[in-house]
């Protein structure tokens, strides 16, 4: 996990909120398409979403994928989780509440439901996305037509939102975490990088913890202001600074 990995990162998710929009106006019916055709390529962006969220979690744990080089020639999503949950199985992104937890020092919470999981993804990818890349084979295509399915699409699309507002990815010792949120303000995705003293990345004293501090510009903060300094980044340097505790 470094600066160079997270800022590819970046852009995978730039162009993840560039499907979503793809989605979105199918969804609101402003792309000039016939129904099944539409549907077919909602079903299509939202493959394309499970591919960069997969390729995604492969650069950030660049560590991990040079043990082994196939996963980086492979851009197959199921694969992809498959090959990194066997080397660390909380590679996988994790959902943050957009509050934080009321404390002092405040402490991120974990959202509980209503976001992508990994299986979800597989599910997605293969069962769901993966069926309508093919119009089928002729025993199929003999068979009445499926009703359409915008309901599931936009359940989908709400669930990827869910899951990359706000999310973290930390590394395999826990000692390292990736902040990302989608919109800084600007319309841009923030990240910041973070390299943990004590204790365990994840866990409520991480967050609450007074001893730890943050580096931003030359200048060392305690880490209980990092979340509000991060919310309100905007145009600040904060931005893109890298952060290490």
């Amino acid at each position: 996990m470094n600066e160079q990995a997270m800022e590819a990162y970046r852009g995978l998710m730039v162009e993840v909120k560039y499907r979503t929009e793809a989605i979105d106006a199918i969804l609101a019916g402003k792309v000039p398409l016939r129904a099944k055709i539409a549907e077919e390529t909602a079903y299509l962006q939202l493959r394309m979403i499970c591919e960069l969220i997969a390729i995604g979690c492969l650069i950030i744990h660049g560590d991990l994928s040079a043990k082994k080089t196939d996963p980086l020639q492979s851009y197959k999503a199921d694969w992809i989780l498959t090959v990194l949950g066997k080397m660390h199985p909380k590679f996988f992104p994790v959902a943050l509440e957009h509050e934080d937890e009321p404390t002092t020092p405040p402490a991120w919470v974990h959202k509980s439901t209503g976001f992508l999981t990994r299986n979800d993804l597989i599910e997605l990818y293969n069962r769901h996305a993966g069926e309508r890349l093919h119009r089928g084979s002729a025993r199929n295509v003999l068979k009445n037509n499926k009703p359409l399915q915008f309901k599931e699409v936009r359940q989908w699309r709400d669930k990827v939102v869910s899951l990359l507002t706000r999310h973290i990815i930390t590394s395999p010792d826990e000692k390292t975490i990736c902040y990302f949120i989608m919109n800084d303000g600007q319309d841009r995705v923030h990240s910041a990088l973070f390299v943990a003293q004590s204790p365990p990345i994840g866990s409520k004293g991480y967050a609450r913890s007074h001893r730890a501090t943050i580096i931003v510009n030359g200048c060392q903060k305690p880490l209980f202001d990092l979340i509000a300094r991060l919310e309100r980044a905007g145009a600040a340097p904060l931005r893109t600074a890298l952060l290490r505790i």
